[in-house]
């Protein structure tokens, strides 16, 4: 039996990567919280008219998704905002947008004229190659957040380093 000389310790991230990753977490949540609780707050009717308009669903799960949607945006942009599960919510958060850029890319190649992406509610209108532009940027973010999951300020260190 042979003995392996002890590994020495992952030399610690740079404190700025724990920063950027603050800066990442913030806007990434700060955008879901933002457009799910616009649509949370309107009626699911509303809603649910953006999604119809994509004719991606079928009709029995549009009323369905327009009801979760919202709250499943708020919640990982919540969630993302205090670090808390951070990995599962960067994972929450790049499936949403993983999910809108493949719809908007659906009715863009069917040439689809959107007249409201449904994105943050009735509030805020972009066109949809700004939208995908937008949202591939914060899933990038998102993929990000992943696989760097440890930033300041969170929730998921504070109760690390209270346990």
């Amino acid at each position: 039996m042979t003995r392996r000389p002890p590994t020495a310790p992952a030399p610690a991230a740079p404190q700025w990567l724990s920063w950027l990753g603050l800066a990442a977490r913030v806007i990434v949540g700060a955008v879901l919280a933002f457009s799910g609780a616009g649509k949370a707050g309107s009626p699911v009717e509303e809603f649910a008219a953006a999604i119809e308009a994509y004719d991606i669903l079928p009709q029995g799960l549009v009323m369905p998704a327009a009801a979760i949607l919202p709250w499943a945006e708020t919640l990982a942009g919540f969630a993302l905002l205090g670090g808390w599960l951070t990995r599962g919510s960067a994972a929450a958060a790049f499936g949403l947008f993983a999910a809108f850029i493949t719809a908007l890319l659906s009715t863009m190649a069917r040439r689809f004229e959107l007249v409201d992406c449904g994105c943050f509610g009735f509030g805020l209108h972009l066109a949809p190659s700004q939208t995908v532009f937008l949202d591939a940027v914060l899933a990038c973010a998102a993929a990000w957040i992943f696989f760097n999951p440890r930033t300041a300020l969170s929730l998921d260190s504070w109760a690390k380093e209270g346990s």
